[in-house]
């Protein structure tokens, strides 16, 4: 019975003196999370999203002819130079 008192006491002191760090240092255990609970449910809509866009069939892009004119015209007006 006496250790178990021993041991009560040990753990409101060792309790006490971590408030008095958490305190002096203005600091939590629970603080560090804040930035995960915020993140989270972005990074699971952001690979959502790319799990539905890997699934999707792809459709051909209507501007590829246009970017390769351009492209070709580019390097046309670069060789001229």
């Amino acid at each position: 019975m006496a250790q178990r008192g021993n041991a009560e006491v040990a753990q409101k002191e060792y309790m006490e003196r971590l408030s008095q760090v958490w305190a002096k240092h203005n600091s939590h255990p629970l603080k560090s999370l804040a930035s995960l609970m915020v993140q989270a449910p972005v990074f699971i809509c952001f690979f959502s999203a790319l799990r539905h866009m890997a699934a999707a069939q792809a459709r051909p892009c209507k501007l590829l002819p246009m970017l390769q004119t351009v492209r070709c015209l580019c390097h046309c007006v670069s060789l001229l130079q």
